[in-house]
């Protein structure tokens, strides 16, 4: 499951009041949202994890966007990169329309309004029409770049924070938002900030950026192989008795960290 106990999403009083939302379009619509409520973000989670906050399938998430876009509440924005379909979600400004005007205007003179200030066509625009934006690709992964940046920041506030987004760590990142989903990096970037071992709680050695950006430490991660096991995470009974359970790679960091004098031999 996606969801962690600590997770938590805000449901404000105008999704039920004016839009009149309930059940899971108003958990879909209260997410979506929370992540695209400065008008710039863009909700790129998957499925899956809507479905495990809304404890429903993926094809009963499928219906409830369908249902909002239907309403004109999201819209959605479609990119094919090297054959990879990338949907990114974010809620329209509809609600301040109806927040902005008085339960005595109707709904004729709402429409009316709209379409005199033009706000019509920018809040509803069909993405499969021509008007769909063309964007560039190197410019689309710098901006997800720094997106993955901005949440290992955020999340890993036990590792050295990441200054720069380099070309090479923009490799790295491109490769890994085309392999996996943004929920699986969110899920690695939670496990890292709960990892003794890679935190630097159990020892001097902590891990940076750079070291999820391998793809084999990044699937580690996900797997729980870093996760705390008692004595088993500790940096110092890893290097004295439980090499078994540790990667060839995981042993020459071990002994680089030791010979640095950072790590005590046994």
């Amino acid at each position: 499951m996606n969801v962690k106990s600590e997770n938590h999403l805000v449901i404000h009083g105008f999704m039920r009041t004016e839009l009149g939302l309930s059940g899971n379009d108003l958990l879909v619509y209260a997410i979506i949202y929370g992540f695209s409520q400065d008008g710039n973000s863009r909700f790129i989670g998957s499925l899956q994890y809507l479905a495990d906050w809304c404890g429903c399938s993926k094809q009963g998430i499928q219906k409830n966007i369908k249902n909002l876009l239907g309403r004109n509440l999201i819209n959605k924005e479609e990119l094919t990169v090297n054959g990879i379909r990338y949907v990114k979600y974010y809620t329209t400004e509809l609600h301040t329309v109806q927040l902005s005007c008085t339960n005595n205007i109707s709904n004729n003179n709402i429409n009316n309004n709209i379409n005199n200030t033009n706000i019509q066509q920018e809040l509803f625009t069909d993405n499969n029409t021509s008007n769909k934006e063309v964007i560039n690709k190197e410019d689309t992964y710098k901006i997800k770049g720094q997106k993955f940046v901005d949440d290992f920041n955020s999340i890993c506030k036990s590792l050295p924070k990441c200054q720069r987004l380099t070309p090479k760590r923009t490799k790295g990142i491109t490769n890994l938002l085309k392999k996996f989903d943004y929920s699986d990096i969110l899920e690695v970037f939670n496990k890292l900030e709960e990892s003794d071992f890679c935190t630097g709680r159990s020892g001097k050695w902590r891990a940076d950026i750079d070291f999820i950006l391998r793809e084999d430490k990044f699937i580690s991660v996900l797997e729980g192989k870093y996760d705390n096991r008692g004595r088993g995470c500790n940096v110092e009974t890893i290097s004295r008795g439980t090499k078994q359970h540790i990667t060839e790679d995981e042993k020459e960091e071990i002994r680089k960290a030791v010979e640095r004098g950072e790590l005590k031999e046994y």
